[in-house]
């Protein structure tokens, strides 16, 4: 299926998912839930779309429905001139993204400002898709990369699981509810895992930035950092941050898992 069908898809399926979660919670207490509002006010003074999905008895929680509790599904994707502005990157740290994530337009003319031959690249992993592997950056490159997101990785974080873009405390999602699909399929109300954001941060932020083997994507813990690689024009090298349910355990990271009730009796009792 191509990927942009592909994240139709995966995003209807979710929000059919959000639906039957409300419904299950307020079949045990009638409205505890109930769907949040998508488009909040932004940091940048417009608007935004809320990492929160549903409300629980006024509590925001943040829903994630894998198609497998092995697969690393999309946490958040933003624009790289936004996302670096927000952190005041020097222009080498700019330069460094530009080349690692790459760019729709002027990808030659970045090469050459920053001598590198198109001769050293890779056809399909770099020429192709106009972007630049890790391992063929200078090493001044990799160093401005790695010391920006380890310098601001609380913050990063925290924006990534929690805050997103939203201006107002009451948009963050400080709950996540993950289906595990591993046990029968995805959009299961029966095997639910809960987590508290702020366990997430803390256990991610315990981790430095590294670099995969195959040099296109950089990892704090079970949290990975990568180019979108898919969409058009800017939006096709947008940065990326992705996980998975398996890699959060793997992570030991605390969490409550049930069906529906449990789920939901565990957060009215919290």
């Amino acid at each position: 299926m191509p990927t942009a069908l592909a994240g139709a898809k995966g995003r209807s399926e979710g929000l059919a998912f959000e639906v039957e979660l409300i419904e299950m919670f307020n079949t045990v207490i009638p409205n505890v839930s109930h769907a949040a509002t998508q488009s909040v006010a932004s940091t940048s003074g417009g608007t935004c779309r809320s990492k929160t999905d549903i409300l629980v008895d006024g509590e925001s929680y943040s829903i994630k429905n894998p198609g497998k509790s092995s697969a690393s599904i999309q946490i958040m994707v933003t624009a790289l001139h936004k996302f670096l502005e927000s952190y005041n990157a020097d222009e080498d740290t700019r330069n460094a993204f530009k080349l690692f994530l790459g760019l729709s337009n002027g990808f030659g003319k970045l090469l050459k400002e920053n001598k590198i031959k198109e001769s050293d690249l890779n056809y399909n992993d770099e020429l192709r898709r106009q972007r630049v592997k890790f391992t063929s950056l200078s090493q001044y490159s990799r160093d401005a990369i790695l010391s920006f997101l380890n310098k601001n990785k609380r913050d990063i974080v925290d924006i990534v699981v929690r805050r997103g873009w939203a201006d107002d405390s009451k948009d963050f999602a400080n709950k996540m509810i993950w289906c595990d699909s591993s046990v029968r399929q995805k959009s299961d109300v029966e095997h639910l895992c809960l987590f508290d954001s702020e366990e997430v941060i803390n256990t991610i932020c315990e981790y430095d930035w590294e670099v995969r083997p195959s040099q296109t994507v950089l990892y704090l813990g079970p949290l990975t950092l990568q180019m979108k690689g898919s969409g058009k024009g800017e939006a096709y090298h947008y940065p990326q941050f992705n996980c998975s349910l398996n890699d959060l355990r793997r992570a030991e990271i605390v969490s409550f898992e049930g069906d529906y009730k449990q789920i939901l009796n565990y957060m009215m009792a919290s």
